[in-house]
């Protein structure tokens, strides 16, 4: 616990302008209100004195966030307004006879007595009401002297006496009820050991995963002057707790008996109140196991806290652990033309193993089955643009199941990753392409003509051949018959 620098008041060192004294003839003897906070510091955490306001909202009241408010303190009330207008006389000034009041201590008129206690969940409280008037010092503002009698035997030494005079003032408004902060150093103790752990060492997981925590606690050695001992768990708002799963045990064996068990929708309370029955297990380590399962995927890359805290009457310790899940976001795009976004592409995302991710009520699984009806399908928008949410890290793949129109479908498993960083990133954001369909010309029918082919069809060039082969056959028989005439 850190050392906390703002200081509490040992005496009550009013400002004119809080405080001040009137003729008796002018004040009717009212009651006023007098609450102490009495608050315990660790050894040589001990805040300097500062003056106090008597709000219950000043910077004292902080401290109470941070150490914790002590019971079982007796305080003694004593009237010495005779003394402090005698002093006066003297020609003290209001502060120097608070100051020497408070050495002199009590005297022999007290007023008041009471032990601090827990009132309304704040420990270290005692209100006292009291006379706005003194009947000892003929009826003027009263000055009451609060003097510590008796506190617990941990504690180091006890708190200085408070000398209030009255009445107190917030700016022109008399104050009727006034907050004073006494405080103590108790003696040395060694803190109980205290921890919180992911069970499995993972830190990262799906939409839907049941986290396993373990949370242990020793018993303190010596619990002579322990009131109370409480384990309290309260987990982000995404993280369900499964009352089913949790499990305290000490070296194996189930003390449910010890404590009162408090369930709440993100966690839990163990209070051990009775200290008589863990006296016998004192030493010992207290094993607290548990799960919470990840109810949502929209905190993607972001912490998500699982807070544990050991209150005693002498410690306040907190654990904390989280976890993330993880995404990526996509944009589809034309093969060659990365401007123009495509619309209306659907994937389903597969995981190493090859099983498609699938959504059911409370998260996501994984499926063989690709016509499963909860399988996640991620459609592209008008802008080409989709995501997935709530992943583990890892290596995903991506499968097209229908292209845009007037594209083809790609055959190919596109793989992506899932980091701490991955969908956040504007450089994360994956482009996926699809290629135009080839357009397909039609084949148009020659019309047929009958006997008068047209040039270069098939017809016309078989006459052709055919007027070379008479031709050819002619000048043959012209050649053979000129030979024979020359013989004769």
């Amino acid at each position: 616990m850190k050392k906390i620098l703002v200081t509490l008041t040992s005496i009550i060192l009013c400002l004119p302008l809080l405080m001040g004294m009137t003729p008796a003839n002018q004040n009717k003897a009212t009651q006023i209100q007098v609450v102490l906070h009495k608050i315990a510091f660790p050894e040589g955490e001990l805040p300097q004195d500062t003056k106090n306001t008597g709000k219950i909202d000043d910077q004292h009241a902080e401290l109470l966030k941070n150490y914790h408010g002590l019971n079982n303190v007796t305080f003694d009330v004593f009237d010495v307004s005779r003394k402090f207008y005698d002093l006066r006389q003297q020609g003290l000034t209001v502060e120097q006879a608070q100051e020497q009041l408070a050495k002199l201590g009590p005297n022999k008129e007290r007023v008041a007595t009471g032990v601090t206690q827990n009132v309304g969940g704040e420990d270290g409280t005692l209100a006292f009401s009291l006379s706005s008037t003194s009947t000892q010092a003929d009826g003027k503002d009263a000055v009451y002297l609060f003097h510590e009698a008796k506190a617990p035997d941990y504690i180091k030494e006890k708190s200085k006496d408070l000398v209030v005079v009255l009445p107190i003032y917030d700016g022109d408004k008399v104050m009727s009820k006034i907050h004073l902060y006494p405080k103590n150093e108790r003696k040395t103790t060694i803190p109980p050991r205290f921890t919180k752990v992911v069970t499995d060492g993972k830190a990262n997981y799906n939409f839907g995963d049941k986290i396993s925590f373990t949370v242990t606690t020793t018993v303190p050695a010596d619990l002579t002057d322990y009131k109370f001992y409480k384990v309290t768990d309260q987990a982000d708002e995404v993280l369900h707790f499964n009352p089913e799963s949790l499990s305290v045990t000490i070296d194996g064996k189930d003390i449910s008996a010890l404590f009162e068990k408090t369930i709440r929708q993100h966690g839990f309370e163990l209070n051990f109140n009775d200290m008589k029955k863990l006296e016998p297990y004192e030493g010992k380590t207290i094993v607290v196991t548990y799960t919470d399962t990840l109810m949502s995927h929209d905190k993607v890359d972001a912490k998500i806290v699982n807070t544990a805290s050991l209150d005693t009457d002498f410690d306040k310790i907190v654990k904390e652990v989280d976890v993330k899940t993880g995404g990526k976001r996509f944009v589809k795009v034309d093969a060659l033309d990365s401007s123009k976004k495509l619309a209306n592409a659907e994937f389903v995302v597969l995981n190493r193993k090859g099983n498609y991710l699938n959504q059911e009520k409370n998260g996501f699984t994984w499926t063989n089955d690709v016509t499963n009806h909860n399988v996640v399908k991620l459609i592209s928008d008008k802008n080409g643009q989709f995501e997935i949410r709530g992943l583990a890290y890892g290596t995903y793949q991506l499968e097209e199941i229908k292209a845009p129109t007037g594209y083809v479908r790609s055959k190919e498993k596109i793989f992506f990753k899932v980091s701490e960083t991955s969908y956040n990133q504007k450089a994360g954001v994956l482009k996926v392409v699809n290629t135009q369909e080839r357009r397909k010309i039609p084949k148009t029918k020659k019309p047929h003509t009958g006997i008068f082919p047209k040039t270069n069809d098939v017809f016309n060039s078989k006459l052709i051949w055919l007027g070379v082969f008479i031709l050819f056959g002619v000048v043959i028989a012209y050649i053979r018959n000129k030979k024979e005439k020359n013989e004769e």
